[in-house]
């Protein structure tokens, strides 16, 4: 058997100069530190990002309650109108309940006296 040897270890020579570059690249120690503050960088930006998404979801929460307030708010007031005209309806009957009375009893008085007279 017979095996062809090569200057390295992998056959595609083509991809020679990327793969030199991409280890040099990752066993420089300049671009260890780079990497690990591009991470940092991309967890505080991950946090940020977060935070931002919560207080987004929050705000959407508020809103949700302040319709629901504002909703509630609608119909208690209707409710008060309601209201306001039934109290008012029996201030005027109270008001002039005694002078109606009075009048009526009057002319009943009247009426019962001129049917009694002319009789």
């Amino acid at each position: 058997m017979n095996v062809d040897s090569v200057a390295r270890p992998y056959a595609f020579i083509k991809f020679d100069t990327f793969i030199q570059k991409t280890k040099k690249l990752y066993s420089d120690q300049r671009t260890q530190r780079n990497l690990e503050k591009l991470n940092e960088d991309l967890h505080d930006i991950q946090s940020i990002m977060t935070r931002n998404i919560n207080d987004v979801l929050e705000q959407g929460e508020r809103l949700d309650r302040v319709e629901n307030m504002s909703g509630n708010l609608a119909m208690e007031s209707k409710k008060y109108a309601k209201k306001a005209k039934d109290l008012s309806r029996q201030a005027l009957i109270q008001k002039y309940m005694p002078v109606i009375v009075l009048v009526g009893l009057f002319i009943c008085v009247y009426g019962f006296r001129r049917f009694f007279a002319a009789a």
